[in-house]
């Protein structure tokens, strides 16, 4: 769509060629810029230009091949207790140019020419805490444009500690907290069991085979990365 621009010797005059084999001539500027119409290429279509100069020497000719197709650009969805995140995503493009739009603000972010690009941890100012509607572009060499959008959480809250139920030397060691959160129980001993609450807040470990009065404390990560304080219960056996 946009039009055809080149540079050629100032003066001289460019002969560009369509796939039609319909033609456009213009005469360079004194900068050697010129423009032509772009009458809607196709993707993969071959444009041709040969210049010539003022005293009528002709140049060889100049050749392009049209490219139409935007970039495709991506980024996931993110939960985060960092307020400041590193952001990454995927394009397919390894040349093209990648930013960030947050709150109306561009960020360029670098193309790694892998497949992936990385908005580098603590570039963005200070997100509050809740969601936040994420816009990256990827514009490639000939100017096509891809876009997606994603929705960055900030969660800096650290969650209530668990509760544990009365614990005895036998049963499994039960508690309710955040539903999805981790909690992580600790034994006398020092070992550990983990186990993700459920939608009810619901809980279950193994109980090791406790002596009475031993303790066991218990702490919840929620999934964005928040530790709570402990909880702690004395085995009645």
């Amino acid at each position: 769509t946009d039009p055809i621009t080149g540079t050629a010797e100032p003066g001289s005059t460019v002969t560009v060629t369509y796939p039609d084999g319909s033609t456009a001539s213009v005469v360079a500027g004194t900068d050697g810029s010129w423009t032509v119409p772009n009458p809607g290429l196709n993707d993969g279509d071959t444009v041709t230009a040969v210049t010539e100069d003022p005293a009528g020497n002709t140049s060889g000719p100049a050749t392009a091949v049209v490219d139409a197709v935007a970039p495709t650009v991506a980024l996931n969805d993110v939960l985060t207790n960092d307020s400041t995140p590193e952001l990454t995503g995927t394009v397919n493009d390894p040349t093209a140019t990648v930013v960030v739009n947050v709150d109306g603000t561009d960020y360029p972010a670098v193309n790694n020419g892998d497949g992936t690009w990385t908005l580098a941890d603590n570039t963005l100012p200070a997100l509050t805490d809740g969601p936040h509607t994420i816009t990256v572009t990827a514009t490639d060499a000939a100017g096509n444009v891809g876009t997606d959008t994603g929705v960055v959480t900030v969660d800096t809250a650290a969650p209530n500690a668990p509760v544990i139920d009365p614990v005895n030397g036998t049963d499994p060691i039960t508690g309710t907290a955040e539903p999805g959160s981790t909690v992580t129980v600790t034994y006398p001993d020092g070992s550990t069991a983990s186990v993700v609450a459920g939608p009810d807040g619901s809980w279950t470990v193994p109980n090791p085979g406790l002596n009475d009065g031993d303790t066991v404390t218990a702490v919840t990560e929620d999934p964005a990365g928040n530790t709570s304080g402990p909880a702690t219960a004395v085995v009645d056996a």
